[in-house]
């Protein structure tokens, strides 16, 4: 074997080979990326089990939800131009009225108080951050 050009297909094919081992090798240590989630989800999870929402609450939960996204978005774009100062009063508002769905039209009586505790807890946890 003293042609080069064999020489040269050898080689091109070990290095294929080794490329393409290597690529499976590293590819398979990686986990597929998720889509990204839901930007309540966690959100909506958290209050659903924590409250025992049933499916009926949890179905309203949802879509109040979906609309507050919806909105946010809306408001988002539409003070796109604009600085975040200009934005707070307006989604201030908006999670104010949501707040306000959520506990008084999604939740029974018996589950607002700790709707109302959860909110503080997190108010605190925020003012308190950095």
């Amino acid at each position: 074997m003293s042609d080069p050009r064999a020489w040269i297909v050898v080689l091109a094919l070990v290095s294929f080979l080794a490329g393409g081992a290597a690529g499976f090798v590293v590819g398979k240590g990686e986990a597929p990326r998720a889509a990204d989630p839901w930007p309540f989800a966690d959100y909506e999870a958290r209050l659903s089990t924590t409250l025992d929402l049933n499916d009926d609450q949890r179905r309203l939960f949802r879509a109040v939800l979906e609309h507050y996204e919806a909105d946010l978005d809306r408001v988002r774009e539409h003070h796109e131009a604009r600085s975040a100062s200009a934005m707070e009063p307006e989604l201030r508002d908006l999670g104010i009225r949501y707040r306000s769905l959520i506990r008084d039209r999604v939740l029974p009586e018996n589950k607002r108080p700790l709707f109302d505790a959860l909110g503080e807890e997190n108010t605190r946890i925020l003012t308190e951050a950095p």
